[in-house]
Order: structure tokens, then sequence, then C-alpha cells
């Protein structure tokens, strides 16, 4: 039997940066057609522990960094491990609002990375930066690859497109299934994101509140970094409710996502995935509503946009859910219009394009 391969992972999570970022890792590690022994480089931010039973339990392996470290001490920190794990694959996936803001600091960092001898660094990147200086830039945010500007990348490889979108393996098995649009639709996913810093879910929880339908089946997802406080205003209101089901986070959401007639979600990961298995959505963004990402991902028709402000009624946010619940045509359409993005195989397609 072949050893485990070491691959180290550089990401963070927390109470402000959600999850998002360690959950594309977790997906990568599990896609990925060999054995790995997969090892997180973190920094201890706050809320950063919310993560560690899940990765522990997959067998993930943690190296954390202080949050004050230098980028010069993490780099002689990250050039000792890969000396002690004989990895020769950094994945990176650091893309943050921070870093839009100063694109020019993760170019640095990425090409510092290079200089450790042996190591090849592949990094998660984003479709609104234009400079990539990793040995591999993945962009699966990418909905239209050939209509980007980029700078003269020559010396990166550049995985453009949805087809470079990265799931879990959970959510890519669903499109090896026919899905099914029901015409009288009832069950609701509700999954905002890892921390739903705006507390989205507990508005449109009070929206049911206020206007409830018996036959509803409700099913709410909590991120593990949400503030302790909204999460408790958020149980205590289903323990309100009749047909709310609270659900444990996992990173395998493929299932949920299959069995929802309609996902309401946010502006991360979770959209592109209620794409991938064809569930109609509504998307919720909590901040930058008119981003490029957010605007190509739209253009596609997979999803209807609800942006969330403190003008948006909870009778609105009702009235949108239900109308969307009730038009099963829309809802079909919707269902089918992501098949021509996204296959599901974009692990799979990055191993075999540049890993293998």
């Amino acid at each position: 039997m072949l050893d485990a391969v070491p691959i180290l992972f550089r990401a963070d999570v927390s109470h402000a940066l959600g999850t998002g970022h360690v959950m594309r890792c977790i997906a990568f590690a599990s896609g990925l057609p060999i054995k790995v022994n997969p090892i997180l480089i973190f920094r201890d931010y706050p809320g950063s522990d919310t993560v560690f039973p899940m990765l522990q339990n997959k067998g993930w392996h943690l190296f954390k960094l202080t949050q004050t470290l230098s980028e010069e001490d993490e780099l002689i920190a990250i050039k000792k491990l890969v000396r002690e794990t004989k990895s020769a694959i950094l994945i990176t996936d650091l893309v943050s609002t921070p870093v839009l803001q100063e694109p020019s600091k993760l170019a640095r960092y990425h090409k510092n990375l290079r200089k450790i001898k042996g190591l090849r660094i592949i990094s998660i990147e984003d479709n609104r930066l234009t400079i990539f200086t990793s040995h591999v830039a993945v962009i699966g945010n990418s909905i239209y690859p050939l209509l980007e500007k980029r700078e003269d990348n020559r010396h990166c490889t550049i995985l453009a497109g949805t087809k470079y979108f990265i799931c879990h393996p959970s959510v890519a098995a669903q499109t090896k299934k026919r899905r099914m649009i029901r015409r009288i639709a009832n069950r609701v996913l509700i999954f905002i994101g890892g921390s739903d810093t705006a507390g989205v879910t507990k508005h449109i929880l009070m929206a049911f509140q206020r206007n409830s339908i018996k036959q509803l089946k409700i099913k709410v997802i909590l991120g593990p970094t949400m503030e302790d406080c909204l999460r408790k205003q958020i149980v205590e209101l289903v323990a309100q409710m009749k047909n709310v089901e609270l659900i444990e986070f996992s990173d395998s959401i493929g299932e949920l996502l299959s069995w929802a007639d309609i996902a309401v979600v946010g502006e991360g990961t979770i959209k592109f995935e209620a794409a991938i298995v064809g569930t109609p959505a509504l998307l919720m963004s909590q901040f930058d509503h008119d981003s490029k990402p957010i605007q190509d991902f739209l253009s596609m028709g997979s999803a209807i946009h609800c942006p969330f402000s403190k003008f948006l009624t909870k009778k609105n946010i009702f009235k949108k859910i239900v109308s969307l619940l009730e038009n099963y045509s829309a809802r079909q359409k919707m269902s089918v219009v992501a098949q021509q993005f996204f296959d599901g195989s974009a692990v799979e397609r990055i191993y075999n394009e540049v890993m293998k």
C-alpha cells in the first residue's frame, strides 16, 4: 500500500473570516484521487478553534501560528515544517477582503513561498485579482474567464473557470444523480455562512415566525464560527417554532442541498454548491452586494438576489421565499441552468493537470 502523501494547506478561519477557506481545503483534500496526509497551517485568530474537532476527526494535523507573527517568521516556520514533513506541495486559500484591498501583499507572500526549495505552491484565488505569483493559480469563481483581464503571469500556470471550482465529494456526488424538482415545494434549507456576522439567519427565522405556513419544513445550519450570542438567539427562536430543525455543521452538505426545494444562502461557497447540486437559491448577500463574483454568479440564473440590509423587512424576506417555492417553472429553470458551468470534477481535474 502506498504511503499517504503529505500536503500542506495554508488557510485561516475566524469569526470575521468565517469557515469558507478551511472548508475548501477539506474539500480539496477529500476529493484527491490519492491518499493524503493533510496538514493545516493557520493563525490563531478568535474563533479558529471552532473547527479543530472536525479537522482532527478527519485525521488532519494542525500547525498553529500566532496571529501577530511577522511574515518573515511565518516563512521560516513553514520552511522548517516542509523539511520536517517532507512535503512537496503547499496549497494556499488566503483571499479575503483585506487581501483584495492590498493584493500586492499576497503576491509577495506567494513569491517568497516559491523560494522554499522543492515546494510547489498552488493558490486558490479570486476573479477580482489580476496578478498571480504562485506556481499554479486556481480561479474557480471565474464564470467568464475569457472576458477577464489579467497581468502578465508568465511564471504562473492559471486554471480559470468554473470547471476548477472546488467542491466537496458529497456535493460532486449529487451531479451523478438526476435532480428532481418537486411541483409542490415546502422544503427550505437555510445556511448563510460560517459566521453570519450580520445575523441574517435570525431575521429569516423571525420572518417565518411572524408569517407561518404549517406545511413548511425548514432546516437551518449554524456555522461553527458564529458568535455565541447570535447562536443562542437562534436556538431560542427555533425552540418556539414548529417544523424547524437545527442541523449540526458539516463539510458534507450535498444530501441536504438535494433534500431542499430551495436554499437560502449567503455569498460564500454555499451559493456555488447549491448551483452544482441544482438547488434553486435565494442569495442573501451581507456585504459587497454588487461585487464582480456575486454579479457574475447571478448572471447564470440559478439564484435570485435578495441583498440583506436594514431596509429589508421580514415581510419581504418571507414573500421572496414563498414566491420562489410557489413558482415551479422558475425553480425548474434555475435548477438546470448551472449544469453547463459545473460538473463537480474540479479536484480530480486539478490533480491530473498540475499535481500528478
